[in-house]
């Protein structure tokens, strides 16, 4: 069973959401922690899934277009209407593509180079 998250966790985390590269030493001093505990808190919140530490990029830094295709199909269709996108998408010069699709909730994204 997980470990619920306490007031210190969530005050970690929002730090690292104002800052995600925020020193251990200023977390620190702002939760009221060592740096070991605020190291040892991470790590855990890490282990756990709680919190990922990732390096976001610029699509439009990389000369990229970013977009965001949602998809709501009502009744059978869903399963064709994924395999179209699937297409649309794998046939699109340079495209880079995810998506999700659920009976509930089928969703995509598609990034172009521009």
């Amino acid at each position: 069973m997980n470990k619920p998250l306490d007031d210190v966790d969530r005050r970690i985390i929002d730090q690292l959401q104002e800052e995600g590269r925020r020193p251990y030493t200023e977390i620190a001093r702002a939760v009221g922690l060592s740096e070991a505990g605020v190291r040892q808190r991470i790590a855990s919140l890490t282990e756990r899934g709680v919190i990922q530490i990732v390096a976001a990029t610029s699509p439009i830094a990389l000369g990229m277009i970013q977009a965001f295709v949602s998809v709501r199909v009502a009744g059978a269709g869903l399963e064709q209407v994924a395999e179209r996108i699937a297409r649309t998408c794998s046939s699109a010069p340079s495209a880079a593509t995810t998506s999700t699709c659920s009976r509930s909730s089928p969703t995509g994204s598609v990034r172009s180079p521009g």
